[in-house]
């Protein structure tokens, strides 16, 4: 009870004394200053242009290892023998390459959530 009492009586002497008389140009040249500074820019470490040649990279690799190491079929057409090729690669393999594009989208979705955060008007 003598709490909120308390409590009353700083809420009415804060509504009876006056702000200083620059206390609004103090505020405002605050505000100046923090709208005038520029906003933090996100740069990844790595730029998304190696995400997408190491993603090429390993495709490209992993088709060629395919295409040397398996045996040729003479009587196939070269589009049958390249879905053979395909078809005959693992899992594992394929989920390989699929790291680094991750990894781009990852990079993508953080640069967002940066922007994201200081940009909100």
């Amino acid at each position: 009870m003598t709490e909120d009492k308390e409590i009353k009586d700083l809420v009415n002497k804060m509504f009876m004394e006056k702000a200083p008389e620059n206390f609004e140009d103090a505020l405002l040249s605050k505000l100046d200053a923090i709208i005038e500074k520029p906003l933090p820019v996100y740069e990844s470490i790595i730029p998304r242009k190696f995400w997408i040649l190491l993603f090429g990279a390993l495709v490209a690799g992993i088709l060629a290892i395919q295409f040397f190491t398996t045996p040729i079929n003479i009587q196939a057409t070269y589009i049958q023998s390249f879905f053979n090729v395909v078809r005959s690669i693992s899992l594992t393999w394929t989920l390989v390459p699929l790291v680094p594009l991750f990894l781009y989208f990852v990079d993508i979705y953080r640069e967002y959530r940066f922007n994201l955060k200081y940009h909100l008007n």
